[in-house]
């Protein structure tokens, strides 16, 4: 019986809601489908808010590449799957209160998968709503080893999610556009060296 290929698995996690974990999950799985790479899409949020659908079985087995949104809680299942993970993107917006939750998020996924990638996404940035503290905050993160990526807060980003689409597609010379490109490209190169 041959070997089954690793797939490697992108999984986007916070146990904070409403931080941005269906449009980074849907960007990724988007970025990775333009470049023709075969990913297969695991909604686990069920809130509606994903662009994708759960992947059938002959997706997943035909793919490279696994994409898992998750539901803003930490549940053993969600623990498993982190045992799993290549690379795992928490997404935060720039707003005091989400920091807990994202710092508990951090902690859960640097001991369920100590070797994956770890990416902070601070969605939503603007120079106006942060504060110098949520920025110390970011230091702090980037100390741990986290890489630390912003997407600024863009118009495209609301009429994207309206259409289902990507922001890169309908937008992409916005500030948010380019930097979703730029963190897509990033967790494209970082699945690839995975072994």
């Amino acid at each position: 019986m041959p070997k089954r290929q690793h797939k490697k698995t992108v999984t986007v996690v916070n146990r904070k809601g409403g931080v941005g974990k269906s449009f980074i999950a849907d960007e990724i799985a988007w970025a990775l489908e333009r470049d023709g790479v075969a990913c297969a899409f695991w909604d686990f949020d069920g809130q509606g808010g994903t662009g994708h659908e759960t992947s059938d079985a002959e997706e997943r087995e035909a793919a490279e590449v696994y994409v898992v949104d998750t539901p803003g809680a930490i549940t053993r299942q969600m623990r498993d799957l982190l045992k799993q993970t290549d690379v795992a993107v928490v997404p935060v917006t720039p707003v005091g209160s989400d920091v807990t939750a994202t710092e508990y998020t951090m902690d859960v996924v640097e001991s369920a998968c100590p070797k994956a990638a770890k990416i902070v996404v601070v969605n939503a940035w603007t120079r106006f709503r942060t504060a110098r503290a949520f920025e110390e905050r970011a230091d702090a993160w980037r100390s741990r080893g986290w890489e630390v990526r912003y997407v600024p807060h863009a118009e495209a980003v609301r009429r994207a999610r309206d259409a289902g689409r990507s922001v890169c597609d309908v937008d992409r010379r916005c500030k948010a556009a380019r930097a979703v490109s730029e963190l897509c490209e990033r967790v494209e190169g970082l699945v690839s060296v995975c072994d």
